[in-house]
């Protein structure tokens, strides 16, 4: 039950963030900044990280091992730190780039998300 919970909030993860990306160049393309609706749906993502990280712990403590166990725990810490990275180095000195930066991020999380289901 557990891992096919696990599997589809993965799902929802790499959708949302295929999303972000659209957004953040989108917003680039326009000039807009990181906006208050954007940074929330950032927040969300980041959530659904962590919910994915905790449903991963869980399973990882209850004797659930993927397939390589280091790599992809690994996966998943890159994945929580990166949006909160790009975030906190966009935070303080608002530049049109700042929408870009997030969308790379929002990338390395997919790429990152999409090679997770090879390790697990």
């Amino acid at each position: 039950m557990l891992t096919a919970l696990h599997h589809q909030v993965a799902g929802g993860i790499l959708v949302g963030f295929a999303l972000l990306i659209v957004w953040g160049v989108a917003a680039t393309v326009f000039g807009r900044g990181v906006t208050r609706h954007h940074r929330s749906a950032l927040v969300a993502g980041e959530l659904l990280i962590v919910v994915q990280s905790l449903l991963g712990a869980i399973m990882f403590v209850g004797g659930g091992r993927p397939a390589q166990p280091a790599l992809h725990v690994l996966y998943g810490l890159v994945a929580l730190i990166a949006l909160p990275a790009a975030l906190g180095y966009t935070r303080g000195r608002p530049t049109r780039w700042d929408p870009l930066v997030v969308a790379i991020a929002c990338g390395a999380v997919l790429v990152i998300g999409m090679r997770s289901f090879e390790t697990g």
